[in-house]
């Protein structure tokens, strides 16, 4: 069955400590993502479509290759990984009134673009939905983020871009 693909980022209050034990805060939802999640979930049932909620995770290259930092490395990001899925489902139950089991989760190694055009293709999706700017376009909202140029360009469907309100 195709999905409604809603690509969320979630920001954490704490980087993920290693020296913790890979403890990190809760994630937390922005006033976009919100906006994002509404947005998918009313095109997701328009369409009568299941809804997949997507968040990238950027590969950390200077995880240091010994077997034991290897291993505390994925246990962290299994960690973190099983936080976020969480997260997004209490959220979507929340905002939107979806239980966990109405919903897929996806949590992708990689760069934000690359892993929403990688879940677009898998899932197959029939629309994507995401933000014109990430964390770092904030303050120019008049222009469309790095991410969601490339998706456009490069999706296997529709992409519906939500801008930030102001």
């Amino acid at each position: 069955m195709r999905a409604v693909l809603c690509a969320v980022d979630v920001t954490f209050g704490a980087r993920l400590d290693e020296s913790a034990g890979g403890a990190t805060s809760d994630p937390l939802l922005g006033e976009v993502a919100e906006a994002l999640l509404r947005a998918a979930d009313a095109e997701a049932r328009r369409l009568d479509t299941a809804l997949a909620l997507l968040h990238a995770l950027p590969v950390d290259a200077g995880v240091p290759m010994s077997p034991g930092a290897v291993e505390q490395a994925l246990v962290a990001r299994e960690r973190l990984t099983r936080t976020i899925v969480d997260r997004l489902s209490d959220a979507a139950g929340r905002l939107i009134g979806r239980p966990a089991a109405e919903l897929a989760v996806i949590v992708e190694d990689g760069p934000a673009d690359e892993a929403i055009v990688r879940a677009a293709e898998r899932l197959p999706a029939e629309l994507v939905v995401l933000g014109s700017t990430g964390a770092r376009g904030r303050w120019r909202p008049r222009f469309l983020g790095s991410v969601a140029t490339a998706v456009v360009q490069r999706a296997p469907c529709s992409v519906l871009v939500v801008r930030r309100r102001g």
